[in-house]
């Protein structure tokens, strides 16, 4: 196999994390592990994809998602897809959905989302549309730690953002 189509197999059989907006509206995704990457705006249909990246210093990596642009640092209300990939572990991959610094009602509660890894191994995280209650299956407070999911990093993990729950799949 030539050395170009070898490697492009290896990145794309790399797996990632993923959001995907389909949401009416835009949405800013910033991806931060000891330092915040750049801003991206994702309009309804576009979506983010970064390969897992390695824990550094204890640290993993939180994917900051706002309705409204953040800038360089998101001080604002923000949902948080969260996840540690710690490749010498068994499990080796942890995520969880938070919503601790989102405000009341969530930005995204009368749309729903749904966190669904690839892998049928990986428990999935789903809140459907309800602004009148809270999701359980996600952070609210710093000790939900139920909330927090493990498995084999053997594929994506893909948050869907705005759509039902039932129906919401990676295409």
């Amino acid at each position: 196999m030539p050395l170009p189509l070898m490697l492009a197999h290896v990145v794309l059989a790399s797996p990632g994390a993923r959001v995907v907006n389909h949401c009416p509206f835009a949405i800013y995704v910033q991806s931060v592990q000891q330092e915040p990457s750049q801003t991206h705006e994702l309009q309804p249909g576009d979506f983010y994809f970064e390969r897992y990246k390695t824990v550094v210093n204890g640290t993993g990596v939180s994917i900051k998602i706002a309705a409204a642009s953040f800038g360089t640092s998101p001080a604002g209300p923000h949902t948080q897809f969260e996840y540690a990939f710690v490749p010498w572990q068994n499990p080796d991959l942890y995520y969880d959905v938070s919503s601790i610094d989102d405000i009341v009602p969530r930005q995204f509660c009368q749309y729903g989302l749904r966190l669904q890894p690839s892998s049928a191994e990986c428990a999935s995280i789903v809140c459907p549309p309800d602004c009148g209650k809270i999701c359980s299956e996600v952070y609210n407070r710093p000790n939900d730690d139920f909330a927090t999911k493990g498995c084999r990093a053997s594929g994506d993990t893909t948050l869907t953002l705005c759509g039902e729950p039932a129906g919401l799949h990676e295409s």
